[in-house]
């Protein structure tokens, strides 16, 4: 008599399990190509540094913050806490992606995935040749995939971009100076037909893109108008343009013809989550305008990412990859993830 209820009891139970786990995996999870750490990437900002860290263990790697520019031993790879921060913003988790992640390992964690962010860093594409590599696999997989996984670059994401389409032939980066200044968007024709700026976006959060400063660029490199067009126009489409502080002209945003592959040369993060404020420099917009248009296209990239079904295979599958929110600590210009791999 006892069987039946303790049956119902059982299956009520696991029922609410799945049902919890499914409330979890209703979140996006996007995949971080972490950032190859060396002695010279990243320059020390204070004399009095300390490491303060909490490890956690997501699968194989090892996770602190710690003081921008000062890593803990046995660091191997790192990113800005910041493009998590702006992702989660839009909803969705974070998972790691080691720069020198094997092949068949990477095919795996991208079926499990919803999307990936290449995200800015110290360095053009060709003197990181192994974090180039990966990156190139995921653009192919991304190109590839009957599925809709969307890929997101910043910065130094929109420059590997580049190259990668450009094949490795003649660079298609250039020297531009635009290093700390806040630019408002020149929209190109095509921005009206584009999956960003296009119709779906709000016409206030276009008016605030065009026509404020809102927009921090950090970058030396760029691609000139004329390098797109003759080596990644039958690929991208450049949907925005802007002028440095010489005059030249660089692509600042673009995005695949077909693929949803997405980039821009600025930093859509920096706006709510950089907390540089060194006297002296054009640091990022914080208006209420400059931080609504950047949480909505963390918000729209998120729901790009709902496209797919992808998933992992479990709760613990999923917590093995998943990048913790846990590990508060003292930063002096960013919170810096840093990654030591197995």
């Amino acid at each position: 008599m006892t069987t039946l209820p303790l049956i119902s009891l059982i299956l009520s139970i696991l029922s609410a399990s799945t049902h919890a786990f499914d409330q979890v995996y209703e979140q996006p999870v996007i995949g971080i190509l972490t950032f190859p750490y060396t002695s010279s990437s990243l320059l020390p900002l204070s004399s009095d540094q300390s490491v303060v860290s909490n490890i956690l263990n997501p699968s194989s790697l090892k996770f602190a913050s710690s003081r921008f520019g000062e890593a803990p031993d046995g660091a191997v790879s790192y990113f800005d806490a910041s493009y998590k921060q702006w992702l989660e913003e839009g909803g969705a988790r974070v998972a790691p992606i080691p720069y020198d992640i094997d092949e068949d390992e990477l095919t795996e964690l991208f079926s499990k995935i919803n999307g990936v962010l290449f995200t800015g860093g110290p360095a053009t594409p060709e003197t990181i040749p192994e974090y180039f590599k990966t990156a190139s696999k995921i653009y192919g997989l991304v190109t590839e995939s009957e599925d809709h996984v969307p890929l997101w670059g910043t910065c130094l994401g929109f420059e590997t971009i580049s190259s990668i389409v450009a094949e490795g032939g003649e660079s298609v980066l250039g020297d531009f100076d635009a290093e700390q200044i806040s630019l408002p968007l020149m929209f190109t024709g095509a921005a009206s037909e584009s999956r960003v700026f296009g119709p779906e976006m709000p016409q206030q959060i276009k008016d605030i893109l065009w026509s404020q400063n809102v927009t921090t660029n950090w970058h030396t490199y760029g691609v000139g108008v004329d390098n797109f067009e003759s080596l990644l126009s039958s690929e991208l489409v450049a949907t925005s343009t802007n002028f440095d502080r010489g005059g030249l002209e660089f692509v600042s945003s673009m995005e695949h013809i077909s693929k949803p592959v997405f980039a821009v040369q600025w930093h859509p993060e920096s706006n709510q989550y950089d907390t540089t404020d060194k006297a002296g420099d054009d640091t990022p917009n914080r208006s209420a305008e400059g931080v609504q248009a950047m949480n909505y296209l963390s918000g729209w990239f998120v729901e790009e990412a709902r496209k797919n079904d992808h998933s992992f295979e479990d709760g613990d599958d999923f917590k093995a990859h998943i990048l913790s929110s846990e590990g508060d600590g003292v930063v002096f210009d960013n919170w810096v993830y840093w990654f030591e791999h197995s």
